[in-house]
């Protein structure tokens, strides 16, 4: 017998009551659904040795105009949280277009040497990000990364 498609409704606290109903053996559904650790602090982001990894992933290959649009969008907007939604109007794209440059964005930061490996940060190295009850996303350009595209002359 196999269950497909179910949707649950509710708080991470609640969904941890009810996990354990979902899971296989061996997989830690509480982790991986709820996402413990999608959005690194700035303390672990934000350090000297990563403006080393920032320029490299920056440098590592021309950079997509795509990508270039999306920090400007972030510069324009200072330290001011932006909705996807928003984010992809300053662009002049739409959201699905927005995941894609944000993916693109990912996976060029995980594929830069010097990146953890073990433990990838994806756009949370450039970005940071948070989730509204709705489940809009918000993000912002961290500082060290808005200060290197300054001084590169990217933004």
């Amino acid at each position: 017998m196999e269950i497909s498609n179910v949707t649950f409704k509710g708080t991470p606290e609640e969904f941890r009551s009810v996990a354990h109903l979902f899971s296989k053996p061996g997989v830690d559904l509480i982790t991986e659904s709820v996402g413990t650790n999608t959005n690194k602090s700035a303390e672990q982001l934000n350090g000297a040795a990563n403006e080393d990894v920032i320029l490299r992933v920056l440098k590592r290959r021309r950079i997509r105009k795509g990508q270039i649009a999306l920090y400007r969008a972030f510069s324009s907007a200072g330290e001011e949280w932006m909705s996807s939604s928003s984010v992809a109007a300053k662009m002049g794209i739409g959201k699905p277009q927005l995941s894609g440059v944000l993916g693109a964005l990912g996976r060029r930061i995980n594929e830069t040497g010097g990146v953890d490996q073990a433990d990838p940060p994806g756009i949370a190295l450039f970005l940071e990000y948070k989730q509204d009850n709705g489940g809009e996303y918000y993000y912002r350009l961290r500082q060290p990364v808005r200060a290197i595209l300054t001084r590169e002359g990217i933004i």
